[in-house]
């Protein structure tokens, strides 16, 4: 029989940003710009906790942990005119 118990955390750090300008080529008539973007980064933290029993009697505890730091960043701009 197993008992497992899992734990995890993410860590993200999330930036947005928009930019605009609008020109005016007439007095009718005008011209504009968007940038907009988003930059991502997360960081994920796990615990694993796996419990082992033979016949109802505690046999082996299994206990791991990692960190990972995926160097994950994700850049997305836009650009409309």
């Amino acid at each position: 029989m197993y008992n497992v118990s899992y734990k995890s955390i993410q860590l993200s750090k999330n930036h947005t940003f928009r930019a605009g300008m609008d020109v005016a080529l007439s007095p009718k008539h005008s011209i504009g710009f968007l940038v907009s973007g988003t930059v991502t980064d997360n960081a994920f933290v796990k615990d694993n906790w796996l419990q082992m029993s033979n016949q109802g009697k505690l046999d082996s505890i299994i206990n791991t942990t990692s960190n990972t730091d995926r160097g994950l960043t994700i850049l997305v701009m836009t650009l409309t005119t």
